[in-house]
């Protein structure tokens, strides 16, 4: 019963976070998701205090490489570019794989003296689930409507 009174507050207080505008509340409502998905996989991993010690600076050390590798890899328009610019172009791609591979690899590496096997196999399951969550509780506040794939 706890739980399910538990998850009806976060999701209520998903619910308040997820439409700020940009600037200073878009700010603050990127900050409430991220202290939400903190306690969502904390609780669903069941980190112990000192398991979560050890962790969180490593996860957002991990998440901070991500968002800046993509950030990098994001494509200008790429209407109307040469074939050698495409070519150039795709053999970054391919490399970014590499790199991301290499990425993955390095961060589970770092989980194993942090936490047990199970839970570290545990994690990517438990992120989509948080992101599946979030993009429903966007979906539902924004009246069902799917938003296109690009």
């Amino acid at each position: 019963m706890k739980l399910s009174l538990k998850l009806i507050v976060l999701c209520l207080f998903m619910t308040n976070l997820l439409f700020a505008q940009p600037g200073e509340n878009w700010e603050k409502g990127k900050d409430r998701v991220e202290s939400l998905k903190i306690a969502f996989i904390t609780k669903e991993l069941a980190l112990t205090p000192k398991e979560s010690q050890a962790f969180w600076p490593v996860y957002n050390q991990h998440q901070e490489k991500e968002k800046t590798r993509r950030k990098e890899m994001r494509p200008e328009n790429m209407e109307g570019i040469s074939e050698d610019e495409a070519r150039a172009y795709l053999d970054e791609m391919v490399a970014n794989i590499d790199y991301e591979a290499n990425l993955k690899k390095e961060f589970l590496q770092q989980l194993r003296p942090i936490l047990p096997a199970h839970k570290i196999i545990r994690l990517p399951h438990i992120e989509r689930e948080f992101k599946a969550k979030l993009m429903k509780e966007v979906r539902d506040r924004r009246g069902g409507e799917k938003r296109p794939r690009r």
